[in-house]
């Protein structure tokens, strides 16, 4: 490599540290970040300084712009990809989960396959007690939700309807369901349905 124009990114930086630099950056795309994990001393605003300095170097840019191209290929990445999965956050809707006595979610009847994709976690927790003579299951269930407002903030964006600006980053909007059921005559049903919840 003799010189920046005649880089184009698909080969390992000379420079050992901007190389980690590079292959850091793109964990997270935040330079300070990538700074500290390379190796590099310093730390805090200093790190986002240095780093930002590296982020303008042309050989850098050309191996990050190369290695977030090759990993975009290699996942099978695009645009319309990306969009459909921001759409199935963005129109979540709690009715579109159904919680059963036994503490199991599935999906609702009329609710769509990729609905399943905008839960971020399921908790269940069953506490068994004796009361006077019945044995007693209580089931919490917890569902949470990826942030609807985030997904519909960026959709917003790429249709245009926002400007530049937007709101604070929020990555994880909770959206909580909690059934209790108690099973006074110690059976418990399997397919029961304990209804749903809506927004």
């Amino acid at each position: 490599m003799s010189s920046a124009d005649i880089y184009d990114g698909s080969a390992p930086l000379e420079n050992a540290g901007h190389e980690r630099f590079a292959q850091e950056y793109l964990i997270d795309l935040c330079g300070g970040r990538a700074y500290e994990r390379a190796g590099y001393k310093s730390r805090g605003h200093v790190a986002d300084s240095a780093a930002y300095r590296l982020l303008t170097n042309v050989d850098i840019k050309k191996r990050i712009a190369f290695l977030k191209e090759e990993r975009r290929t290699r996942l099978g990445i695009d645009a319309d990809r990306v969009l459909e999965e921001m759409a199935v956050i963005a129109y979540q809707n709690l009715d579109h989960y159904r919680i059963y006595e036994d503490g199991n979610v599935a999906l609702a009847e009329d609710a769509p396959d990729s609905a399943i994709r905008a839960l971020s976690s399921i908790k269940r927790k069953i506490t068994m007690y004796q009361r006077g003579d019945t044995e007693v299951k209580e089931v919490n269930v917890d569902i949470k939700t990826w942030s609807k407002d985030r997904q519909l903030e960026n959709l917003a964006k790429h249709l245009g309807l926002l400007g530049p600006r937007g709101t604070k980053d929020d990555p994880v909007h909770e959206h909580r369901v909690t059934e209790i059921r108690i099973i006074t005559d110690g059976l418990v049903p399997t397919d029961g349905d304990a209804g749903s919840a809506g927004q």
